[in-house]
């Protein structure tokens, strides 16, 4: 995950690719919860990956990840955290 935040683009599109893969043979609950320090990462790059490989994981509807309400409840949790204004 940290190679999300890689400076090279290619880097981290293969990161990207790497995790969704994980998403479909891992599934999604245990790939989350290993993800979930991540979403708080210093690193902007390492956060907006993060962002980016679950929104890919939807788009693509990788089964399982909007299977339960609370997997939704704290996808959404999180992306509203990460769209929040720190200086309000």
């Amino acid at each position: 995950v940290e190679r999300l935040g890689d400076t090279r683009q290619q880097v981290r599109q293969d990161a990207c690719e790497l995790l969704l893969s994980m998403f479909s043979t891992m599934g999604p609950q245990y790939l989350l919860q290993k993800m979930a320090r991540f979403w708080n990462h210093r690193a902007w790059k390492v956060r907006h990956g993060v962002l980016q490989t679950v929104a890919e994981a939807i788009a693509a509807e990788t089964p399982g990840i909007l299977k339960s309400k609370d997997q939704n409840e704290y996808i959404i949790t999180q992306v509203v955290n990460l769209m929040e204004d720190p200086n309000e």
